[in-house]
């Protein structure tokens, strides 16, 4: 990408003639002590940012840090388990959706079924009518 490595190389060539410069300034004797030990921190600091620029990951210059795609529906319905319980007393009705839905009284007859621990960003809390 001719933008990438332009953008990359005016940041290598600027901040090395601001290195030099620190580097000039550090060796210079008649500069007080105090100015050189600032020069010394600030030619440190910038070659730390030059080096992430150029060689870290970065936004900036199209260096995109690896992000998880966004998982569909119907791939995460094909990973669930599936339903717990026999069923046995029929479906569950309108009026159960009131007190629990498919964890209502009648559906399970108060026995817990299963524990689950989601951790997400957002939660659809699609109990029924007793939520």
């Amino acid at each position: 990408n001719l933008g990438r490595l332009l953008s990359r190389t005016s940041i290598a060539i600027s901040s090395g003639f601001v290195m030099m410069k620190g580097m000039i300034m550090m060796l210079d004797e008649s500069v007080s002590e105090s100015v050189r030990m600032q020069s010394c921190m600030a030619t440190l600091a910038v070659f730390v940012a030059s080096a992430l620029l150029l060689f870290g990951s970065s936004p900036m210059f199209g260096n995109k840090a690896t992000r998880r795609k966004p998982t569909s529906l119907t791939e995460l319905v094909e990973k669930c388990s599936p339903p717990v319980g026999s069923g046995m007393d029929g479906k569950v009705e309108v009026t159960d959706m009131f007190t629990g839905g498919s964890g209502s009284w009648n559906a399970v007859h108060g026995v817990t079924v299963g524990r689950e621990t989601v951790k997400c960003r957002y939660f659809i809390n699609c109990a029924g009518g007793a939520s």
